[in-house]
């Protein structure tokens, strides 16, 4: 057995040093009792201890229970090397290791933590090790690896196993239950974080306000739960939970790492395993619990939920949550904000299973709810009843009597998708406007629908470089170099010049309206080609509804054009072109480009860019071609790399009848 006395000595001082720092006062700080050095066991240097003192205690296995009455630091030799407390051997029979609570079913435990009066205690460093002990399914309690009543407890870097029925043939039914570390009762406030969990047969960390839901507790226990690793047996017959807040207990449960999360057995036992459970938390209405940055994964989906919240007004976000039957479950709430969570697979992503709240204003289910707090819920399995947002909110048995009036905001999340009708079939229950059960309909409000992508897709043709020969455009500025060197990067190769596609609201066609623009490759055949991918044959523009929208077209030194009537755009489907050159009324206005050839095509001559051809573009052509300028001109009508008076006779005519652009 490994004994390191210095490491010893420089702990101590580094506590007398923090401490002077604290406080001016005499420094009176904690003796350090080491085990075994002064003490034979755990549980006799806790006998010998004081309030206040230190307890150290070195690697090794020590098979005994352990009862911590008093406020204490316990410090093990960490995860290097492993202190572990271990179940005594007759763990399984010994009712001297049972503790009994008002309104809590009696539980034999490994490891306790209380007094008569609340106690602070820190515990850092051990493993709890149940050997597989736990009671007979006859002996009629719960038990634990850690029980903590009445205390102000920082249990962090610990690792709890092995806390599993004696009897492997067990049923494991409800009633006896093993815990990794249960907080419980009046007064507890708990802070558990970076310890390890496994192998336990069914809660594993477990914060509980009362068993007795008809005599609640006058103060409830809170904890906060953060950054556990707690892995799961699979497909077990218990049903295993991960962490769960019972009864009114409250708090932030962050950063865990969940995994395998399951149960196959409904007759044992009803309830569904779980990662994440928040239960009758509506029994405490003035404290709210967060459930954030959690990972919460499963490979099986046989019986089993991510997260459960049962509560008011609770916070679910930035999760990752996958492989559940049910990603997140809402249930019994009137208020809660699930939001910036990623649920992918399994069966249903997130259900509301409200059937028995009646709403005041302005509570309100959310669901995403904005772009920003978009859930991305993807890979459900649709084939099965399955869907990315269900909601239940009508009677098991009955499926015509209407329950509830909650109402949901489930408007911009995720799904993968970007078409109406692909989004609608991924929402169960939705938007169900009969009357249903004393003139009451569903509330869910699941639209205007999050799009990751707008795309669109034009063909157009520019006047000036247009070639009658070969219906296409000259490609002389790439050819040229003038494109890569203005740009700094190779075109593609059929690229004739940039141009630019705005998208406007359908509501109004006016510029004053949302506008968003894309840059595209024009190509030699009218196509376009996306500005960063030119392999896709069409521009994308960040937004978030697919609908209706007009698109615009931008040239620096034609006029600009826009579609007569709006167009239906989506992420999802890819995009016919609007071809504008194949008549007049492909552009809104009068005459709003000119017959070039076979085509019509924009306008050239508007170098100022401000929708008109007047003496201000001469101005600009007109020292350009007095010095023969060359590269990329915005005065290069043809886009040549010239200017010459090819341009000149190029502009003139449009000059002289004063063309101006028609988009509004």
């Amino acid at each position: 057995m490994e004994r390191t006395y210095t490491l010893c000595a420089r702990l101590k001082l580094k506590s007398i040093l923090v401490l002077s720092l604290l406080t001016t006062q005499t420094i009176v700080y904690a003796a350090t009792r080491q085990v075994p050095n002064d003490y034979p066991t755990v549980a006799a240097a806790i006998a010998s201890a004081t309030d206040g003192d230190t307890i150290r205690v070195y690697a090794g296995t020590y098979a005994e229970h352990v009862n911590i009455n008093k406020s204490l630091v316990l410090i093990g030799s960490g995860p290097d090397t492993a202190t572990i407390i271990a179940a005594p051997a007759d763990f399984s029979s010994n009712t001297a290791y049972d503790y009994s609570l008002t309104n809590f079913v009696t539980e034999r435990t490994i490891v306790h933590i209380g007094g008569s009066a609340v106690i602070t205690v820190v515990m850092n460093g051990f493993t709890v090790d149940g050997k597989r002990l736990g009671p007979l399914t006859s002996a009629g309690v719960g038990y634990s690896g850690v029980l903590a009543e009445r205390t102000i407890l920082n249990f962090s870097n610990n690792t709890i196993q092995n806390v599993l029925p004696a009897d492997s043939s067990s049923t494991y039914h409800v009633t006896f239950n093993g815990r990794g570390i249960h907080v419980r009762g009046d007064s507890s406030v708990a802070t558990v974080s970076n310890n390890a969990l496994q192998d336990i047969n069914r809660f594993h960390i477990y914060v509980n306000a009362t068993d007795n839901t008809l005599a609640l507790p006058s103060v409830f226990p809170t904890a906060t739960v953060s950054n556990n690793v707690i892995t799961g047996k699979g497909v077990y017959n218990g049903a295993q939970k991960g962490v769960w807040f019972n009864n009114g207990a409250w708090g932030t449960i962050s950063g865990n790492t969940i995994t395998n999360m399951d149960y196959i057995d409904p007759v044992i036992e009803s309830d569904r395993a779980t990662g994440i459970t928040v239960r009758r938390g509506s029994l405490n209405p003035t404290k709210r619990s967060l459930i954030l940055g959690n990972t919460v994964t499963t490979t099986s989906h046989t019986n089993n939920k991510g997260i459960f919240v049962e509560g008011q007004r609770d916070s679910v976000a930035d999760n990752t949550v996958s492989g559940f039957r049910f990603g997140i479950q809402l249930d019994d709430q009137d208020s809660a904000f699930v939001v910036r969570n990623t649920v992918t697979g399994g069966q249903v992503g997130i259900i509301v299973a409200t059937t028995t709240i009646t709403p005041v204003a302005p509570y309100v289910i959310t669901i995403g709810g904005s772009p920003a707090n978009k859930n991305t819920i993807t890979g459900q399995d649709t084939s099965s009843a399955g869907a990315a947002i269900a909601l239940s909110f009508r009677d098991a048995l009955a499926d015509g009597t209407f329950m509830s009036t909650v109402p949901v905001d489930a408007r911009y999340n995720d799904f993968g998708v970007y078409s109406e009708n692909a989004i609608r079939n991924r929402i169960w229950d939705r938007a169900d406007t009969s009357l249903i059960g004393g003139n009451q309909a569903d509330t869910v409000h699941y639209h205007p629908f999050y799009v990751d992508k707008i795309r669109a897709s034009v063909k157009v043709f520019l006047q000036g470089p247009y070639l009658t020969a070969g219906d296409s455009m000259s490609r002389l500025l790439n050819s040229g170099g003038h494109l890569t060197s203005h740009f700094g990067a190779a075109p593609p190769s059929l690229a004739v010049d940039s141009i630019n596609i705005e998208l406007r609201n359908a509501t109004s066609a006016a510029a004053s309206t949302t506008r968003k623009f894309s840059p595209a490759w024009l190509m030699t055949d009218g196509t376009i080609r996306d500005f960063s991918n030119p392999n896709k044959s069409y521009v994308e523009f960040d937004t978030t509804t697919a609908g209706q929208y007009y698109l615009v077209v931008h040239h620096r030194n034609h006029l600009g054009i826009m579609c007569p009537t709006s167009l239906t755009l989506d992420g999802n489907t890819l995009p016919s072109a609007h071809d504008f050159s194949t008549g007049q009324s492909q552009a809104y206005g009068i005459n709003p480009m000119t017959a070039t050839g076979t085509r019509f095509a924009m306008i050239v001559g508007d170098a100022s860019s401000d929708g008109l051809i007047t003496s201000t573009d001469f101005n600009v052509f007109n020292p350009k071609f007095r010095s023969g300028a060359t590269g990329y001109e915005i005065s290069d009508w043809n886009l040549d790399g010239l200017v010459t008076s090819t341009d000149f006779n190029l502009f003139n005519p449009n000059f002289r009848t004063g063309k101006s652009s028609q988009v509004p």
